[in-house]
């Protein structure tokens, strides 16, 4: 993923590459792509159904936030 910052806020979530099913899997992590925007954390609520998807771009999220810092 890609993760833009703008004035220590997330701007945008980018998902680079996704093997995630076009019916249950990209309509989830859009979701969560909003919902982590909104809240400008990676610490939100899952969507149900992709729970290991939405995990992972939890993780991701938070490993590219982890190294914007450094």
């Amino acid at each position: 993923v890609k993760v833009t910052m703008d004035e220590g806020e997330m701007a945008s979530i980018d998902i680079l590459e996704s093997h995630e099913s076009a019916d249950i899997g990209d309509p989830a992590l859009e979701t969560m792509k909003q919902r982590m925007l909104e809240a400008n954390s990676a610490s939100v609520d899952g969507v149900s159904g992709a729970t290991i998807s939405c995990q992972a771009l939890c993780e991701a999220v938070t490993q590219a936030l982890e190294s914007a810092r450094m």
